[in-house]
Order: C-alpha cells, then sequence, then structure tokens
C-alpha cells in the first residue's frame, strides 16, 4: 500500500476500480491531468485486474460445477422418481439437472431423460419457467419432436419431468460422420422444418435452434429437443435474458420479440452450418450480413475445399456447383435481417428445398426468362439432350461427313441386328409355323437367348444389355438359375470389351447381386452389391439413382444376414436417396420404401411398417392410373401381402386375412405357370388360418406352397425348408406332435448349413421343435434347444421383441417341468409382459402364455381361478374348443374348481 501511494497511476487506479465500469474512463481522463503515460499504465492495470477477476471466477465455477456434479450424481444415483429410478447425472445447468433414468415398476424396460429442478431454485420465477417447458412439450406430439412421458413432484418436493431418451448425435456431428452427401443433409434438415412447422402450428416458438439441441438416432431419425426458452405465442413472453443463444438473429441481438420468423433465420443458419461444417460464430459475418454459399466456398483453402467435398461424398466441383445454385438463393431469404423479408413459415422454406431437389424454379429467386429456361433444362434433361444430340448431328455433317457416316454405319448394322433378331424370336409364336402349340414365354426367352448367342461372334455392348434384359424377365419368371447363367454371361462380355464402361459393368454386378439374393446365397450376394457400390459412389451425382437401388438391395441381403443394424442404415440412404431424385410419388421411391419395411419387420416394428406400406400402396394405385380392373402388377401385389403381414403380426387377423386372399387372387391374374412370389401369399394366408384355430383349412394352402416352392425353386433351397417349417407348425397344431417332429428333425441340420447356427430362422426352427418336444414330454431335449433358440435371438433382435417371449415362454415351461419352479416362473412372466405391450388384449398368444402362468401356480399350489378363466376363454374364442392347448387349459380350470 506504501508503495501504490508513492506512485500516482497506483492511487488513480485504486480509485478507479472503485467506480462502476462506465464511469471509469471519464474519471482516468480527468486525473490523468493531460498525461498520456500515466492514463495508459492506469488503463493497463485495469486490463489486468479484470482479466485476473475472470479467471478466478471461471476456475471457481469450473471446480465447483465439477463438484456439484459428482455431488447429485452421488446423491441421486438409484434415486426412485415416479415409476423411474434414477442410473446417473448427464448434466446439470442453471434451470436444473438431467438424468439418466430407467423404469422400475417392471412393467415393461424403457430408459428416459429425467429434467430436475433443485429444491434451492424453486422460486416462483423458476417454477414458472420449468413448468412453461414441461407445458410446450406437452402440447407437441410429433415424429420428430422429443415426447414427454411424464411429469411430477418428489416427495422432497422437487419439480421434475419424464422425456424422452435419444441415442444419437447432433444434427451436424452426424452428417460429418456419416460422410452424407448434400441430398441426405437436406433430407435431415427437411425433417427438422417438418418439427419447427408443427410447433408453429400449435403455436410455439422454439427460439434457440442449434445442431446440439437437434439430435440424430443411429437409425438416422431426427428429434428436435430443449424446448426450455421456447415460447407460447399468446403469451408475448420476449425476454431471453439469462439464455445462451448459439445462433443469434437480428431479433435477439436487438432484444425485439421473438416471432416465428426467428426460428426461420435460425434455421437458415442450420442450413449454412450442413452445408459448409462451418459454425455461425467461425462466419465472418460483416456489417451482419451472411456471405452466400458461392462467396464462402471461394474464400476456403484448396485444401479445405477438398475437405468439405470428402465429408459431402462428391467431388470439389460437385459440391461447388450446389454452392451456386438455387440453394445459396434459398438461404439468403432465410437469413434476411428483417422478419418480413424471409420465409414466412418453415413450410415454405421446406417447399422451396423440395422444387430445387426436383429441378422446379424456387420462390426465393425472381422468375426471370432465362432462368424459367434454366429450370426446365434441369427437369428435361433427357429431351433437351436428345434435342442437343440432333443439332450436333446436323452441325457435324457439314464438317465431318465421312467420320459421320461411318459412326451412323455402326449403329445402323447394331439396330438391323436388334430388328432381325426380334422379329425372328417373335415368329415362333406365329401358329402359322408351329401349327397347335401354344408358345410360352419361358420357350419365347429360351429362342431369343438362343438366336442371340449365335449372333454375335465378338463381345458386344448390344450383346451384353440384351442378355441383361432377357435374364430380369427370366427372373420375374422366377427362373432364378437361368437368370444367373445369362447375367454370368452379359458379365463376362462386358469384362471383355477393348473400351470398358465401368458404370455398365456396376449395373451388371448390381443385377447380379439381387439374382443371388433370390436364390438364398447371401454370401455371394453381399459381394456383388458391395463392388457395384464401390463404383457407384465415385459419381453419386451421375448415379444416384443406381447407387440408390443397389443401398436398397444390400440393405435387404443385409437383413437376411442378420444385420439389422446396418440394413437400417442402408434402407434410409436408399430410401431419402430416392424421395430426393425421384420425389415422394415415384414408384422406384416406393419400392426402396418397401425394402426398408422388410428391416422394420425383422425388428418388429409392426405400426411402422403398415404406415410405411399404406403409403407406398397409395404411391402405386396413382400410378396406375384410371385404367380398369384389377392391378395385376407383382410389385402391388407384394404391397398388398405384406400389408396383410403388418395386420397379422399386430393381431388383426380379419384384416391381414382379407388382404391375403387380395394378394393371391392378383397373383393367380399375374402369373399363369408356378411363381415362386405366389407361395410367399398362400404361406401367409394358411399361418394366419392356423393361428386362428383352423389348421385344417390352413392345410391346403401351406401345402399348396410347398408344391409351388418344390416347383420352382432349386432343390435345398431356404425357401422350401420353410414350407416345411410352416406345416410341422400345422401338424403340431392338429396334436400330430411325432409328424411334427419328424419333420423339424429333417429340415434342422439343412437350415443351420444353409443359414448358420445364429440365423433368425436357426432359432425359429429351435424353438418350434422345442415346444413340440414339450408336448411329447421331451423335456430336457426341449430345454436345450430353447436356451440356443434365446442366445440367438438375444443377440440379433432389440430388447422387448415379440419373438423373444416365444423362447422365454418355451424356456420358462421347460424349466418348471424340470424343477427349476423361480427361474421358469420370471422367465414366462417376462413373455407375458412383452406380449402384453406388443399385442390385443384378446389375442391367443397372451392367452397361451396366461394359461402357463396358471399351470406354474397350480403346480406351486398358489392356483389363481380369475386367471385361468380367463386364458380358457381367450383361447377358446381364439383357438376353437377342439385345440389341444384349448382342451389343456379347460383341464386345469376343473382341476382348480374342485379344489
Amino acid at each position: 500500500m506504501n508503495q501504490a501511494s508513492n506512485n500516482p497511476a497506483h492511487e488513480v487506479f485504486l480509485a478507479a476500480l472503485e467506480l462502476p465500469a462506465s464511469e471509469q474512463a471519464a474519471f482516468i481522463d480527468q486525473a490523468s491531468q493531460g498525461d498520456p503515460s500515466m492514463a495508459d499504465e492506469v488503463h493497463a492495470l485495469l486490463a489486468t485486474a479484470l482479466a485476473s477477476e475472470a479467471y478466478f471466477t471461471g476456475l471457481e465455477d469450473s471446480i465447483s460445477g465439477a463438484q456439484l456434479n459428482e455431488i447429485e450424481d452421488h446423491c441421486f444415483r438409484d434415486f426412485q422418481v415416479g415409476q423411474y429410478q434414477i442410473q446417473n447425472i448427464i448434466k446439470q445447468g442453471g434451470m436444473g439437472s438431467i438424468f439418466l433414468a430407467r423404469r422400475a415398476d417392471g412393467e415393461f424396460e424403457r430408459e428416459v431423460i429425467i429434467k430436475m429442478m433443485p429444491i434451492d431454485l424453486q422460486l416462483d420465477h423458476n417454477l414458472a419457467l420449468f413448468a412453461h417447458e414441461k407445458e410446450i412439450l406437452a402440447s407437441l406430439v410429433h415424429p420428430n419432436i422429443v415426447q414427454l412421458y411424464d411429469s411430477g413432484v418428489t416427495d422432497s418436493g422437487q419439480s421434475y419431468f419424464v422425456m424422452e431418451l435419444v441415442n444419437g448425435q447432433h444434427i451436424a456431428a452426424y452428417a460429418a460422420q456419416h460422410r452424407l452427401p448434400i441430398d441426405a443433409r437436406l433430407g435431415l434438415f427437411q425433417d427438422v422444418l417438418k418439427a419447427i412447422q408443427y410447433a408453429h402450428q400449435h403455436l410455439v416458438i422454439h427460439g434457440d435452434i442449434k445442431p446440439s439441441n437437434i439430435l440424430v438416432s443411429d437409425s438416422g431419425e431426427v428429434k428436435l429437443l430443449d424446448f426450455g426458452i421456447a415460447r407460447i405465442m399468446h403469451q408475448h413472453q420476449d425476454d431471453i435474458k439469462g439464455y445462451s443463444i448459439d445462433y443469434q438473429t437480428p431479433e435477439h441481438e436487438q432484444r425485439q420479440k421473438i416471432i416465428t420468423s426467428t426460428d426461420i433465420h435460425q434455421l437458415g443458419q442450420l442450413l449454412f452450418e450442413l452445408l459448409t461444417l462451418k459454425a455461425p460464430q467461425q462466419v465472418d459475418k460483416a456489417g451482419h450480413q451472411w456471405p452466400l454459399l458461392s462467396d464462402h466456398w471461394r474464400s476456403l483453402s484448396d485444401a479445405e475445399q477438398k475437405r468439405v467435398a470428402q465429408q459431402c461424398q462428391a467431388s470439389v466441383a460437385a459440391v461447388r456447383r450446389r454452392c451456386q445454385s438455387d440453394l445459396q438463393w434459398i438461404l439468403a431469404k432465410a437469413l434476411q435481417p428483417l422478419p418480413a423479408d424471409r420465409y414466412q413459415t418453415a413450410a415454405a422454406m421446406a417447399d422451396d428445398l423440395h422444387k430445387y431437389a426436383t429441378g422446379y424454379g424456387v420462390s426465393a429467386r425472381h422468375p426471370s426468362i432465362p432462368y424459367r429456361l434454366l429450370t426446365y433444362a434441369k427437369r428435361h434433361k433427357l429431351l433437351l439432350s436428345f434435342t442437343f444430340t440432333v443439332a450436333a448431328l446436323l452441325a457435324a455433317l457439314t464438317v465431318m461427313t465421312n467420320r459421320h457416316n461411318q459412326a451412323l454405319s455402326a449403329e445402323r448394322d447394331k439396330a438391323v441386328t436388334v430388328k432381325d433378331l426380334l422379329v425372328d424370336v417373335f415368329q415362333v409364336a406365329d401358329p402359322n409355323r408351329i401349327p397347335g402349340k401354344e408358345v410360352s414365354a419361358t420357350e419365347v426367352l429360351d429362342i431369343g437367348l438362343e438366336r442371340i448367342r449365335g449372333t454375335f461372334q465378338q463381345p458386344s455392348a448390344v450383346e451384353a444389355d440384351l442378355l441383361e434384359e432377357i435374364a430380369v424377365t427370366y427372373q420375374n419368371l422366377g427362373n432364378y438359375q437361368q437368370a444367373q447363367s445369362v447375367l454370368e454371361d452379359a458379365h463376362e462380355i462386358r469384362s471383355q470389351l477393348p473400351e470398358k464402361d465401368v458404370f455398365a459393368m456396376a449395373k451388371s454386378m448390381m443385377l447380379l447381386g439381387e439374382n443371388e439374393r433370390l436364390q438364398a446365397h447371401f454370401d455371394q450376394a453381399e459381394a456383388w452389391l458391395l463392388q457395384a457400390l464401390a463404383v457407384f459412389q465415385q459419381q453419386p451425382d451421375q448415379h444416384g439413382a443406381e447407387l440408390a437401388a443397389t443401398q436398397s438391395k444390400l440393405s435387404r441381403v443385409k437383413m437376411l444376414q442378420g444385420d439389422l443394424a446396418a440394413a437400417e442404415q442402408l434402407g434410409l440412404q436408399a430410401t431419402h436417396l430416392h424421395e430426393a431424385i425421384h420425389g415422394a410419388n415415384d414408384i422406384r421411391y416406393a419400392e426402396s420404401l418397401n425394402d426398408l419395411t422388410a428391416v422394420y419387420f425383422r425388428q418388429g416394428k409392426y405400426e411402422q411398417v403398415q404406415a410405411l406400406l399404406s403409403q407406398t400402396k397409395a404411391i402405386r394405385e396413382s400410378a396406375w392410373g384410371d385404367r380398369p380392373g384389377p392391378i395385376l402388377d407383382n410389385d402391388y401385389a407384394t404391397n398388398i401381402n405384406n400389408l396383410g403381414l403388418a395386420h397379422y403380426l399386430q393381431g388383426n387377423l380379419d384384416q391381414g386375412e382379407q388382404y391375403f386372399r387380395q394378394a393371391i387372387e392378383l397373383r393367380q391374374g399375374i402369373f399363369t405357370a408356378p411363381h415362386p412370389d405366389q407361395a410367399q401369399s398362400l404361406t401367409n394366408l394358411g399361418l394366419l388360418l392356423n393361428d386362428a384355430g383352423k389348421p385344417h383349412e390352413a392345410l391346403p394352402f401351406l401345402q399348396q406352397a410347398l408344391a409351388v416352392r418344390q416347383q420352382t425353386l432349386e432343390p435345398g433351397h431356404m425357401r422350401i425348408n420353410d414350407a416345411w417349417n410352416n406345416l410341422a407348425m400345422v401338424h403340431h397344431e392338429n396334436s400330430e406332435f411325432a409328424e411334427a417332429l419328424a419333420i423339424y428333425q429333417s429340415i434342422k441340420d439343412p437350415i443351420i448349413t444353409t443359414r448358420g447356427e445364429t440365423h433368425p430362422q436357426t432359432a425359429s426352427v429351435y424353438t418350434n421343435m422345442a415346444n413340440t418336444l414339450l408336448e411329447l414330454n421331451e423335456f430336457q431335449a426341449a430345454h436345450d434347444f430353447l436356451e440356443k433358440s434365446l442366445q440367438i435371438r438375444q443377440n440379433a433382435l432389440p430388447e422387448g421383441h415379440l419373438y423373444l417371449s416365444y423362447s422365454y415362454l418355451g424356456l420358462g415351461r421347460a424349466k418348471v417341468a424340470l424343477g427349476a419352479m423361480a427361474e421358469g416362473r420370471d422367465l414366462i412372466q417376462q413373455a407375458l409382459a412383452i406380449r402384453q405391450q406388443k399385442l390385443p388384449p384378446r389375442h391367443w398368444l397372451l392367452g397361451e402364455v396366461m394359461y402357463a402362468q396358471a399351470m406354474v401356480q397350480f403346480i406351486d399350489q398358489q392356483s389363481d381361478q380369475t386367471l385361468t378363466q380367463q386364458a380358457c376363454d381367450i383361447l377358446q374364442e381364439k383357438k376353437g374348443l377342439a385345440n389341444f392347448l384349448t382342451q389343456k387349459c379347460l383341464t386345469l380350470l376343473q382341476k382348480i374348481s374342485a379344489l
């Protein structure tokens, strides 16, 4: 202090330190008495003091926050909140703590997020804000908005609410890590727009849109969260003091009222970051004017441009073209400083992005004549390409006559060759040439194939094209072996051409992969499709449709191999790409959705399957138009069949039966000879009738399905073993247990050989055979098979999947029969919990598990007549009085009644 008093600058510094910051500068100027060196010294001392204070304050906050997190985690771990038990703390903020919790009442398994306000923060203002966030979440029920499950107050008086847990990454990190192409990023952004539009329609303004508040799950599902500062429009709450806003808007900076256009500006910032990989805070916005995408791109170094292109799975040139496209006009409109100049709704922005993706003019850009011509050209590339090609040929006639004539001669020779082949092939169906014989489509193809192979003496791209078309037709007729031989020939021819077309080769590989899948050669199918995928990924802009088709086909293969996670990811990528390229009303988009539903079937997401298949059905019916009569298209018949399966697996047997019979009728009109797809619908109807307690009605359909598969598929094909498995199930239902066991024993080893010991179908056969062994009192053998089936299903299926209940129930029964009562009871209870969650209340599978539970209680001398009566009523209603399971239940009921 003595030292300070000897230095005038120190004295001025100490005095200034006591003043408010706004008054310090004037005071220093006056106290320095015109001495600039003294003033500079005082200002330097103040700056040092402020920096030191900020450092130690930050250090204190950091240490305090870490300690509070540890203390709160310790205090609340295993703490019961309503029906949930806290696992650990995730985050602690100014308005409360966020915990990971698990449902603890045993009714079903679910992990959730719990947001809880500390008791010392429960002031009126904070409680109002907390209740406000809960009110907003409760009012929003949308697939792209995090769901509110529950709310309440703990015994100690702390307010909380329970929310959906989303396992995933924030949207920008997800796009970067998965190296999504620009179209896929725009697809994710469209889901965000849907959520915001829904919120606005329900009078809610989010106000803090940023990547960390938008999560993308591992399956690619977008979830908008954190409505902590959201506003309900009619409440006129404008104050945002105390909140951290990453995406600042002019309204935030000027403390103006937060409106729906505020969300639009933040959406523009989000889109900019998704496209450029630059956060808004990192962009130089001189004068608050956002740079155009093209300006931003040019500002990047060559290395940065290459990095962005790699992240977007595209070339540098491709990204440059996208940045100079209508996207920059869309962004510019969303980021306008004045709210009135922006998009007025999220739906309007989504509409412009859809127009951009489909080649139509966007509203953000002035519709000048040159611009209209440009968008017309984008939408009619083939027509204009043809026009310009003709023009180029006409111009070339004047300067390159000889060369042009040579090219025309070569093309003429190709056309003549194709014409002669077609005439020759179709003449075989002329009754004047072959009297008394009606030639089948297969015979026409066989003759055409013979003519083609005898015409070309040297490898020719024309021959390869014709062979591939013929092969696809063989495939559609169900002759997969012949299709395989022809496709291999076409691929070999392409490999021998002097000028190889790598993309034509890739298409050939894709066709080979699809045909291998139809023959159940999944490893070979995967190998071909991966090769094709690698080629199409080299030029995704030019070959996006082929890339999406390959992804979709590979998704089916991965699903059949049991890799559901990879199958779902590929399926989602394919659907997003198809939608971006062709639109949501295109048949190719419907086909990719259908392939995706195959994955969802395996995952047990039957409601989601039903919704998607209803969408694809509408697309196909719209494409068919007003043509009279039934829609005789096999893909449409498959759609109808799969819709029936979705209803059937949810317990809606009447609707399922209606769809199956419609699919059978359609396929009878489509195919004049037995076809493998016919067996699919026959099988499904037979299994439904079997489950409905009508095994005698089911048997003819399943026998017919087996006959079709034996006629159309190569010996040993997995679908033939499936058909035998289905017949065995009917024998079991008819109490013909010895016959059923003989079939299971004959197909068990072939199924393991073709599908592997860990495949879901192997688990199915183990379970079915074990259930028959239980009825034959072979308890130890049944127990061993059921343990294997449970292990396979637990490794392959998500928790709570319906198929797990089959293994739980069978193993529980086996353990009870072998004397392990406690273990058996627990397993049967797990089966009951799954079925109660997944099935309607009167489904026969519930009656089955309730009967098993009643039997355990009877053995344990704790009989429950009400439970047993309920089980018998369901079984008698759904399976019929003559069913062996119904009879066993009624016998148990008589014993209990006699006690």
